[in-house]
């Protein structure tokens, strides 16, 4: 349970308040009970959950976070998937197009591209491997033409007979030299199905979350960054008041119907991403259900800001 998982300010506003025989009574007392209540976390986990939820939809409603840039998300929707010229997934070339229009008409600040690409299917081993080759190439130059390009890496934790075990998968080595910069987006899911946080960083993984990778990009530094980066695995409470207060959004085909609506990227932190439901990019949150594109928005809004909760720490 989390409210007990920091416990060094708890015993030194003890030790201030209490004499010496009953600090050590009340101090032995806690330590038993925060021990209960750490590793019994299937019989906390409700209320742990519920307290969590709680400060979420306090903070969306009351605590808005000021952040210094504006965000859009500009989603593969219904729409897009349907009057898009191929079936999806769309071939790299084809997302080369629409990236170097969304930066030569729109010029927007910075890109997220949370997206994964798949081989064409319906191909020989030979005509794929050709194919990917060619298309990669094509792609990576208008990442690289871009300079704000960020791309997401893949992260799955694992539980074996040996324990915990890591699995990360960076973006292909090409497209990973030409982007800006890349990072992790993945987050964890509660027991009762819940997304409620995002991983900042994990010592066995090189990246940190991308949120945290596109800071770095606009030269805003983490606040407590050496400190986050001290902890093993830092795990952060997401913010959604992006969400609360309605992320503006608009499909790619919106884009490609009236030029007009490029003008809505200029300047701002862009993230592309999936909110059709057939792409099944859709999660359980206190907020409902919302897309994994939206989520890498609140995580952003929520360090942008620079008040942020480590669930293994205090607030900042």
């Amino acid at each position: 349970m989390y409210p007990f998982t920091d416990l060094t300010i708890k015993f030194k506003r003890l030790r201030m308040i209490l004499p010496r025989r009953d600090f050590i009574t009340a101090a032995l007392l806690w330590s038993l009970l925060s021990a209960a209540f750490i590793y019994s976390t299937n019989l906390t986990a409700p209320l742990d959950n519920g307290l969590k939820d709680l400060k979420i939809r306090f903070s969306a409603s009351y605590l808005r976070p000021q952040i210094p840039y504006d965000m859009l998300l500009v989603s593969i929707d219904n729409d897009t998937l349907v009057k898009a010229p191929y079936k999806w997934p769309w071939p790299q070339s084809y997302w080369a197009q629409l990236l170097r229009r969304i930066n030569e008409e729109g010029q927007p600040r910075a890109i997220i591209f949370d997206v994964f690409f798949q081989t064409p299917e319906n191909m020989t081993e030979s005509e794929a491997k050709a194919e990917k080759e060619a298309e990669l190439l094509v792609f990576a130059e208008a990442i690289k033409e871009s300079k704000n390009i960020g791309l997401v890496a893949l992260y799955e934790e694992l539980v074996t007979k040996l324990g915990p075990q890591l699995k990360t998968v960076p973006p292909h080595p090409l497209l990973r030299k030409n982007a800006s910069f890349y990072g992790l987006a993945w987050q964890p899911i509660d027991e009762d199905g819940r997304v409620r946080s995002f991983i900042l960083s994990d010592h066995r993984a090189d990246e940190n979350h991308i949120a945290w990778e596109i800071l770095d990009f606009l030269g805003q530094p983490l606040n407590h960054a050496e400190r986050v980066s001290a902890y093993k695995k830092a795990v952060a409470l997401i913010d959604f008041s992006s969400t609360d207060a309605l992320i503006g959004q608009l499909g790619i085909q919106d884009l490609l119907d009236d030029e007009r609506n490029f003008e809505f990227l200029k300047d701002r932190v862009v993230v592309i991403g999936a909110t059709a439901p057939v792409l099944h990019d859709y999660h359980q949150t206190p907020f409902g259900l919302i897309t994994g594109p939206e989520i890498i928005c609140n995580a952003f809004a929520t360090l942008a800001s620079g008040r942020f909760q480590l669930l293994n720490n205090g607030l900042w």
